[in-house]
Parts: structure tokens; C-alpha cells; sequence
């Protein structure tokens, strides 16, 4: 029989605590569908495998633990169970820490990465390894043998995003994630691609302080990344690696999406909550109805009881503000030629006529582009299982082509 403990402890000499899960599943063989592919749906769901040790062993651990099972939900939840593990998402991160804030003071989000676990965020708050200040670069994972590799955020200004990815990078990948300025709340957001670019050029420059430099960038990310770029080859710094993925062009931003005020873009959120609701009623049928009201009315009134709807409210106006100002800040940028070369990769399944492809654009731009179509792929899947496995070794075997041709034009 599979030794679970074993296998987990093996495991967390290699990844980071998030990276390692819960539970395993022993199979003689994988379901597979008519077309050989294996059959997700018919997979077993784990058994819920106790850790070590579950329950907490001093007060701190008891006050963290309770705020942990209101916000994720479960009733059940041991000191040594991984955030990201349980369900938790880059939303219930920002959750978690609102409900930590009165008790525990203002927490970088990002601090999850590095302490996933009750007891790992109890131990660094009683020692105040927690009051550290906050800063954009997240040490996702910080060893390994291969060149590092930096992600830029996209709109969202948030590395949650990258939490499979990192996974599906392997053990061997250092790799650094950034938060865009602006995205707790408590700054203001930069207005300016440029500006944005210097400050995260600022913050990598901790770790590595010369090139060459690995740098990947999603969505508006790839805008940054690619002034990023421009930036360090004007300190005469080498890009090794400069990867846009699915990056459309300043260009295609529309204007009139950006004349909203944070008045109306909060008012915008009230309205689409409350047309997900509708929807939702309208699916149910008959006693359904009264049920489905039953639990909205349930939830809203413990959300004005424990102060949850201020909480998920203001969460959602720091969001909105981020994402408005990057867009504008999107919209207004405009790229100059870039001497060096590009990879682009770009989510097959969104067809767009070649020369009207905004995310083609860079390559008229830049010194030299590769591109990389992932078939079957949108946008909204390249980072998410099981697309991300492709793009996680399309990064890799460019890195990896990358520094090899580094090192032969050296010799």
C-alpha cells in the first residue's frame, strides 16, 4: 500500500507547501474516454486523510483557525492544511485577511504563498515575522536549477493567478510573481505602463540584480513585461527570455470603457451580483424557488450580521479601481520598437484573421518573434488545468533554447 506520509513528506522537500496535496488517491489504472484520453469525471475523489497533527495547539492557532473555517467554509480544517489545498482562491485570500485585519492588523495577501498553513502563519505572527512591509515581489518558489523566471500580473494585479502554473513549471523553476501597487487598497494604483514597469524593474532588481533576465507576462502583464524589457536593455541589462502570453495590443483597448466613475463601476458590481441572482432563480422550478430565496435571505442576513457585505463590497471597489486604472493606463501607453526578440503565445481557439490580430502586433515590433499557438485553448483556460501543462512546457523549452544560445554566443 501507498504510504501517503512518505509521499507527502518526499514531496515537500521538492515543492512549496501549496504545491502539495492534501490526499492521494491509489489506482490500478486510469478511467479513460471512448477517445483514450483519461476521464476526469470518472476519477475517485479523495478520502479525507487526517495530516500529523490537526488540531490547534495554542490560542493563536485556535483564533487563526476559526476565521480559516468561516471563510473557506469547512467545518473541519487542521493546522497543517494547506490554504490552496483546501479551495482557496486569490477572492477568499483577500477575504481571509479583511477577517484577520481587526484582530491581526493590515497582512499582505501574498504572505499565503509563503505561509499556507494555520500553524506556518501562527508561528511568524508570534515571533512578527508577519508585520514585514509590503512589497510587490512574491517568492513563489525561490530554488531550484534552472535560470528564474518573473510573472507579471495582468489587469487583476494579482499572482493568485499562477498558482497551477507554478505547479506545472516543475521543482527545478525559481519563480517570482509580482502584486501591481494599489491592489490591498491601501496605495494608489500606478497610472502609467511605464511607471509600473520601473517599479517592478525595482523590486526584481532585490533578487537579481543583473541579467539575463527571464520575463513572462499574460494578458495586459505582456504590455508591462515587454516595457520591462525596453527598460533593462536602456541600463544595458540582457533579456534572455521575453514571453507575452495572450497579449493583445494597447491598441485594441477601447476607450469608452474607461469614462466610468468609481461611483458607477460600483454601482455596476451591485448590478451584476444581483443579475447572477436572477439568473439563478429563473433556473430553479417549482419548490426550488422558495429554497433557492430561503438561502439568499439566510446569507444576507449573517453577511449584515458579521459586517461580511462591507468586507466583500469594499474588496470588489479596490478590484474595480486596480483594474480601471491599468486598462487606462493600457490604453494610453504606446510601445516603441523593441530590439530584442519576443515569444508569443497566443490561445488557439480565439480565431481572429492574421492581419488583424492584435496580439500578432508585437511581432512587427520587436527584433524577432517566435509564436506559439496552443490549439484546442481561450484565453481564459491557458492557465488552468489541463491547458496550463502546455504552456508550462512551452515556457520552459524557450527559457531553456534561450540560454543555451546565450551560452553559445559567448563561446
Amino acid at each position: 500500500a501507498m504510504d501517503s506520509k512518505a509521499l507527502r513528506e518526499a514531496l515537500l522537500g521538492k515543492l512549496p507547501d501549496y504545491m502539495v496535496p492534501a490526499a492521494f488517491v491509489t489506482l490500478d489504472s486510469f478511467p479513460l474516454t471512448p477517445n483514450k484520453k483519461v476521464d476526469r469525471n470518472a476519477l475517485p475523489a479523495p478520502e479525507e486523510v487526517p495530516l500529523e497533527t490537526t488540531g490547534p495547539r495554542n490560542a493563536l492557532e485556535t483564533q487563526i483557525l476559526t476565521i480559516w473555517k468561516q471563510v473557506l467554509g469547512l467545518d473541519s480544517i487542521g493546522v497543517y492544511d494547506n490554504f490552496f489545498a483546501l479551495g482557496g482562491h486569490s477572492l477568499l485570500a483577500i477575504k481571509l485577511f479583511s477577517q484577520m485585519e481587526p484582530v491581526f492588523g493590515k497582512l499582505p495577501v501574498a504572505l499565503l504563498f509563503e505561509f499556507p498553513t494555520v500553524a506556518e502563519m501562527a508561528a511568524k505572527l508570534k515571533e512578527g515575522g508577519l508585520k514585514a512591509r509590503w512589497k510587490s515581489l512574491v517568492a513563489i518558489r525561490p530554488t531550484g536549477s534552472r535560470p528564474p523566471l518573473f510573472l507579471v500580473p495582468g489587469v487583476h494585479g494579482n499572482v493568485m493567478y499562477c498558482t497551477q502554473l507554478a505547479l506545472a513549471l516543475g521543482s527545478e523553476q525559481p519563480l517570482y510573481g509580482l502584486h501591481s501597487v494599489g491592489v490591498d487598497g491601501e496605495a494608489a494604483p500606478l497610472e502609467a505602463i511605464e511607471q509600473i514597469a520601473a517599479h517592478f524593474l525595482s523590486e526584481i532588481q532585490t533578487v537579481q540584480p543583473h541579467g539575463p533576465y527571464n520575463i513572462a507576462g499574460a494578458c495586459m502583464g505582456g504590455t508591462v513585461a515587454y516595457e520591462m524589457a525596453q527598460q533593462l536593455h536602456a541600463q544595458g541589462e540582457e533579456v534572455a527570455t521575453l514571453l507575452l502570453i495572450e497579449a493583445w495590443m494597447p491598441s485594441s483597448v477601447e476607450m469608452k470603457r474607461l469614462s466610468s466613475s468609481p461611483l458607477y463601476r460600483g454601482m455596476m458590481f451591485l448590478s451584476m451580483r444581483t443579475r447572477q441572482h436572477v439568473q439563478a432563480f429563473r433556473k430553479c422550478r417549482g419548490w426550488e424557488n422558495a429554497v433557492y430565496l430561503l438561502r439568499l435571505s439566510r446569507l444576507l442576513k449573517e453577511a449584515i450580521a458579521r459586517k461580511r457585505m462591507h468586507d466583500s463590497f469594499r474588496a470588489e471597489i479596490v478590484k474595480q479601481a486596480l483594474v480601471h486604472t491599468n486598462f487606462l493606463a493600457m490604453a494610453q501607453y504606446a510601445p516603441k520598437p523593441y530590439a530584442g526578440s519576443a515569444v508569443l503565445i497566443i490561445a488557439g481557439e480565439n480565431q481572429i484573421e492574421p492581419e488583424l490580430d492584435p496580439r500578432l502586433g508585437w511581432k512587427s515590433l520587436s527584433g524577432g518573434a517566435v509564436i506559439h499557438r496552443l490549439e484546442g485553448a481561450s484565453g481564459g483556460v491557458l492557465l488552468r488545468e489541463p491547458i496550463v501543462g502546455h504552456l508550462a512546457r512551452c515556457i520552459t523549452d524557450s527559457i531553456q533554447a534561450n540560454f543555451e544560445s546565450i551560452g553559445a554566443a559567448g563561446k
